[in-house]
């Protein structure tokens, strides 16, 4: 096990705390502000800020047990590099979308990248979690074992919450050995082909680790042992894409051309099978064509969440300054407001970041 300095963080930690609970005491709004990457993935929120970003360090690593408890405010990126030093790494490969991501946000936006469909997402490898909820609770949830039989998992409620449940405080991963080997082939076929293509190979056992759609071209990254990985290749087919690494990094950090000057952008998270949406545009895809990415002409909002919907899905509509959600429909909306009015009864906490209504 590796421990580290925490005297001074500690203290950090416990100013954060006493600053929160000030302002809960006073019923005032608070806007959670970390390394202020992911301002644009939620709507605006209004409040009193308070800087997580100093709350940072790792507590503990135990590289033999296989998990990391780390403070809210440390860099993603440090994180990362620890990690790589002892040849691990975050097996669901978090988009920073920015230099100075913190873990906080990662968790707090719940983001995932190219390796979500098949190394898991990133609530799969929460193990515990501390937060400060809307009564100025101090509260911990899961454990430091993968195991975990208390009952609902409350922790993984932290992940895509953008902090409207609790503002955290520390984080707890499971963290895997890096894969020793990785290629990407790419094959030529229309966003029909693609979506029909990666639904065969899925179903064959290769050791896929990541797989998108762009332009008429289809990209398959293969991870592992070197000799199951080149097998895996050559029976998929097509050309082996050089500097893969670099190209995977621009599609989990959206700096792939698709992504750049979109000041409109169109999410969607549908099951596999689902049918591209009616109307024209640009697309890219991946998560096996899971995640879809649409720029177009077509603005009636209405109509595409809609769409999603009936599709089994849900989309979520990005400009330049803030993304919308789909609308949830009364029940799922009325189980949103009991667990909110559980944990932050006041409504203080990043007020109307995912939805107006809280």
């Amino acid at each position: 096990m590796i421990d580290f300095p925490s005297s001074t963080t500690s203290s950090i930690t416990n100013e954060l705390i006493e600053k929160i609970r000030r302002l809960i005491s006073l019923k005032e709004k608070i806007k959670i502000i970390g390394g202020g990457t992911k301002e644009r993935l939620g709507r605006k929120v209004f409040g009193n800020p308070i800087n997580v970003s100093e709350n940072r360090g790792i507590i503990t690593y135990d590289p033999a047990e296989l998990f990391v408890t780390v403070r809210s405010g440390t860099p993603i990126a440090y994180l990362e590099a620890v990690l790589k030093q002892h040849g691990q790494y975050l097996p669901f490969e978090p988009p920073h979308l920015g230099e100075q991501a913190t873990v906080g946000g990662v968790v707090a936006c719940g983001l995932s990248g190219p390796s979500r469909p098949y190394k898991g997402a990133l609530k799969d490898y929460l193990l515990k979690v501390k937060i400060i909820n809307g009564k100025g609770e101090v509260l911990t949830f899961g454990s430091q074992v993968i195991k975990n039989v208390a009952g609902f998992d409350l922790f993984r409620l932290m992940a895509g919450a953008q902090g409207t449940l609790g503002i955290i405080l520390e984080v707890t991963f499971k963290v895997l050995p890096l894969p020793p080997f990785s290629t990407t082939v790419v094959l030529e076929k229309n966003a029909t082909e693609a979506l029909r293509f990666l639904s065969i190979i899925a179903a064959k056992y290769f050791p896929i680790s990541a797989s998108c759609y762009y332009n008429n071209r289809l990209y398959v990254r293969v991870s592992g042992y070197e000799k199951p990985v080149r097998r895996a290749a050559k029976a998929i087919g097509g050309d082996i894409l050089a500097n893969d690494h670099q190209f995977w990094n621009s599609v989990k950090e959206r700096t792939h051309p698709f992504f750049r000057n979109s000041q409109r952008l169109w999410r969607f998270v549908l099951p596999q099978a689902a049918p591209l949406t009616p109307i024209e545009g640009e697309w890219f895809f991946d998560w096996g064509g899971s995640q879809r990415w649409w720029k177009g002409e077509g603005d009636n909002r209405e109509a595409i969440f809609r769409w999603a919907r009936d599709q089994g899905g849900y989309a979520w509509y990005l400009d330049k300054e803030e993304t919308l959600a789909s609308p949830l429909d009364t029940a799922l909306m009325r189980i949103h407001r009991r667990i909110k009015e559980a944990f932050d009864p006041f409504g203080l906490l990043n007020p109307g970041r995912i939805y107006e209504e809280f």
